[in-house]
């Protein structure tokens, strides 16, 4: 599933090329919003591009009802890698329910991952591991309430 609430993916794109006829790699879905351009959801179906259509909110593509259609369509495990808009809206509807962070030993820049999560998120059975130089973290996510300090912070 790609999240691409203005369709700017372009029908020739790598991603797109798997051979869903053959079951070697599936076509993607590609979920995006009512205002997006009806010519270009015709290019990508013509490439083979299944294209659902949400009505967009004013923090972008509705996660939940995106959810719901994969849901529908038979998708029970999803990993989802994204932006810090997207993971951060994963985070606020509370959507996730596990969890898998690297930290890598460089800076890149850009948007704070995470930076507008509404409550904080504790990690339970957490693990970790080093692969080379990054470190893996792992867990179920305990979403908190408004206003409450997770463990971490009320032992520092």
């Amino acid at each position: 599933m790609i999240l691409d609430g203005r369709l700017r993916l372009p029908p020739p794109a790598r991603l797109l090329r798997g051979d869903g006829a053959s079951g070697v790699v599936p076509r993607p879905l590609v979920a995006t919003s009512f205002g997006a351009s009806l010519e270009r959801a015709a290019r990508l179906r013509a490439a083979g591009v299944t294209v659902l259509r949400f009505r967009a909110t004013e923090r972008g593509m509705p996660l939940r009802s995106v959810m719901r259609a994969l849901h529908r369509r038979g998708v029970r495990r999803l990993l989802v890698e994204g932006g810090g808009r997207v993971l951060t809206s994963m985070f606020a509807e509370r959507l996730a329910d596990w969890v898998v962070i690297t930290v890598a030993p460089r800076l890149v820049g850009g948007e704070p991952a995470l930076a507008r999560v509404p409550a904080p998120v504790e990690l339970s059975g957490l693990g970790w591991a080093r692969l080379d130089d990054d470190l893996v973290f792992a867990g179920r996510p305990r979403f908190g309430v408004r206003g409450r300090v997770p463990a971490a912070e009320r032992e520092a």
